[in-house]
C-alpha cells in the first residue's frame, strides 16, 4: 500500500486511511508513505511532542509488515532536486514503530534525520533497554535491504546491536538533494564490522549534470576501507546511464567522465551490476561505455545487466555489444 501523505494523513481523511490500514492489518505486507511538500508535525519545541503523524504511527498494528517506507516521492527528488523536505516524524517515534515491526525486511528512509546521541557516539538508544536489566527488545532482526543515508545506515545497524546477520544489501541514494547528507565515514564504519564481506554495497543515483562536482569531489584517495569488494551497483534513476552513455548526449561527458573515475575509487572493484529499464538499456552506445570504463576505471572487466554480463576487455569492437548501432546485449548469460 502506498499512500501520498500530504492528503490522506490530514483532515479530513486521516481517520480514514488509519481505518482503512486497520482493516487491512491482518495482511499487509508493504507500507510506503510519500510526501511531495512540507508536512508539519506539531513539537512544541519538544522532540517527543505527539502530533497528527506520530499519533497515526502509533495507531497501526501490522504484524505482517515486510516493507517500509517513508520519504519524498521520486518526482519531487527528480523534479525539484534542491528540494528539502525535513521528515515530520522525530526519530524517537520513528525507532518505535521500527521496533514495534520486527518483521520489517526492507527499509527505505529518506531526508530523516539522526538521533543526536548517534552521531559520533554510535551506541544503541538506552530508552529501549530493558526495565528488569534483561536482554533489550530485538530491533529489526530480518531485515535484509536497507536504503537510507549514510548517517542513518550507520545509527539503524548500530541499533540492531550486532544482529545484522540478515542484511545483504545497503543502498545509498546519489541525488542531488541528498548528495550532502553523504558521510564517508560509513567506508570506516562498514570496514569494521567486515559488512563488505557479505553485504551488496549498491548506490542509486538519479540523473543531475550537476552530480559531476560532487562525483569529483570524492575523488584523489582510493576507498582502501572497502578492499576486497569486488562488486558495486548502480541502481539507474531517471535515465542516469542512458543519458551519460547515449552518442547523442554529449551534454554528459563530463558527468560520464567524473563517475566512472568514482567508480575507479573502489580497489578491487572488477564487476559492476547495473539496473536499468530495457527501454533505457537498448539505447547505450556501446562505443561510448567501453571507452569510458577502458579508459576511466580499467579494473572494472564486466557489466552485469539483467542475466547479461557484458565483458569490457579487449577491443570495444569485439565487445558483446553490436558492432554498430545502440546495444542489443548478446552477451553470455550470468551462472
Amino acid at each position: 500500500m502506498m499512500l501520498n501523505v500530504n492528503m490522506l494523513w490530514t483532515q479530513p481523511f486521516q481517520q480514514w486511511a488509519l481505518s482503512t490500514i486497520d482493516r487491512a492489518s491482518s495482511t499487509l505486507t508493504t507500507l510506503h508513505l510519500q510526501y511531495e511538500g512540507p508536512v508539519l508535525e506539531l513539537k512544541n519545541g519538544d522532540n517527543l511532542a505527539a502530533g497528527p503523524w506520530t499519533i497515526g504511527l502509533a495507531a497501526l498494528d501490522l504484524p505482517a509488515l515486510t516493507s517500509f517506507s517513508f520519504s519524498p516521492s521520486m518526482q519531487v527528488s527528480e523534479l525539484r532536486p534542491h528540494a528539502r523536505f525535513n521528515n515530520p516524524i522525530s526519530w524517537f517515534n520513528l525507532l518505535r514503530f521500527l521496533y514495534r515491526h520486527p518483521t520489517i525486511k526492507k527499509l527505505r528512509l529518506l531526508d530523516f534525520q539522526v538521533p543526536p546521541y548517534a552521531i559520533g557516539l554510535m551506541a544503541p538508544c538506552l530508552i529501549f533497554q530493558s526495565a528488569t536489566g534483561g536482554p533489550p527488545p530485538a530491533f529489526l532482526p530480518l531485515l535484509e535491504s536497507l536504503a537510507t543515508d549514510a548517517q542513518a545506515i550507520q545509527w539503524i545497524i548500530t541499533e540492531q546491536r550486532g544482529a545484522s546477520q540478515a542484511l545483504r544489501r545497503i543502498i545509498l541514494p546519489v541525488y542531488l538533494a541528498y548528495v550532502d547528507l553523504f558521510d564517508t565515514s560509513l567506508w570506516d564504519f562498514i570496514q569494521s564490522r567486515r559488512l563488505h564481506d557479505r553485504v551488496s554495497i549498491s548506490f542509486a543515483i538519479m540523473h543531475s549534470n550537476d552530480l559531476s562536482t560532487w562525483f569529483n569531489s570524492q575523488l584523489g584517495t582510493p576507498i582502501s576501507q572497502l578492499a576486497g569488494l569486488q562488486r558495486v551497483r548502480i541502481e539507474s534513476l531517471g535515465w542516469f546511464t542512458v543519458k551519460i552513455w547515449h552518442h547523442a548526449c554529449a551534454c554528459n561527458w563530463m558527468l560520464n567522465e567524473s563517475f566512472a573515475r568514482w567508480l575507479d575509487l573502489f580497489p578491487d572493484v572488477e564487476e559492476v551490476e547495473i539496473v536499468e529499464d530495457r527501454e533505457g538499456v537498448a539505447l547505450w552506445d556501446r562505443r561510448v561505455v567501453c571507452a569510458t570504463f577502458n579508459k576511466f576505471c580499467p579494473r572494472v572487466k564486466r557489466l552485469v545487466v539483467g542475466s547479461k554480463v557484458i565483458d569490457l576487455e579487449g577491443d570495444p569492437q569485439l565487445d558483446p555489444f553490436e558492432t554498430a548501432g545502440p546495444c542489443r546485449f548478446e552477451g553470455r548469460s550470468v551462472a
